[in-house]
């Protein structure tokens, strides 16, 4: 990867993470719990996730199974302490 996409890259996911703020705010408003909006926030970011890596690089999203237990340790807890 070229060096000014991966600033380009952290720039934009910082920018996001600022975001979130602003539709917590507002779903709380809506009467949202603290676990629906973890669930709608990890949701859509599943789906752009996805999509893109679909479009961009599809070969990004072959999985091995010696893979798996990362994608567990760092996903799942990653969840539980970071929301």
């Amino acid at each position: 990867m070229k060096n000014y996409l991966a600033y380009l890259f952290t720039v934009i996911g910082a920018s996001f993470w600022g975001l979130t703020g602003l539709f917590v705010e507002a779903f709380y408003a809506q009467g949202f719990s603290a676990w629906e909006i973890v669930a709608i926030r990890l949701s859509a970011s599943s789906i752009i996730l996805v999509s893109t890596l679909l479009f961009l690089a599809p070969k990004q999203l072959i999985i091995k199974l010696k893979h798996i237990p990362h994608f567990f340790g760092l996903g799942v807890l990653g969840i539980v302490f970071f929301n």
